[in-house]
């Protein structure tokens, strides 16, 4: 069994010790965690018919639309990470916030973090830059966590 997560999460912690714990329930199984995203493992293209289990992204952004358009909201953003082979799951989850809230007649308002989250007063500006610009009141998906939390202060 491979895990790729990253052990400075605490989510991540949790999965690879419910990982751990079941690996020893099973006996004679070999347990390797990897820090790194699974775009990282070893011939990831011949692995992708290994059974997985991933997040789901089109159930995650579903639960948070019917949240948000649960409180009759008009309008509605999504906050997410520039494109590339590690944030896949960030477009997958803009992809089925958007098409989800299409299905109710409403659209989604889009920003992508032009900067690294190192890059904080930079992150700050754009972000908030958007959020005054936004149409009021206003219902916000962000692609994860640590992105939710990048609200102005």
């Amino acid at each position: 069994m491979a895990v790729a997560v990253d052990p400075s999460l605490p989510y991540d912690r949790a999965i690879a010790m419910g990982a751990a714990e079941y690996a020893r329930e099973q006996g004679d199984w070999r347990l390797d965690v990897e820090q790194e995203h699974e775009w990282l493992l070893p011939d990831f293209d011949a692995t992708r018919s290994i059974p997985s289990v991933a997040t789901d992204n089109e159930r995650i952004t579903c639960l948070a639309a019917e949240h948000l358009l649960a409180r009759a909201l008009e309008h509605f953003g999504f906050y997410g990470l520039p494109s590339s082979p590690t944030t896949v799951w960030s477009d997958a989850r803009c992809e089925a916030f958007s098409r989800r809230l299409a299905d109710a007649d409403r659209t989604c308002l889009r920003l992508v973090a032009r900067h690294e989250a190192n890059r904080w007063s930079l992150l700050q500006h754009e972000l908030t830059q958007w959020l005054k610009a936004l149409p009021k009141p206003v219902g916000i998906m962000a692609c994860d966590d640590a992105r939710a939390r990048h609200g102005p202060r």
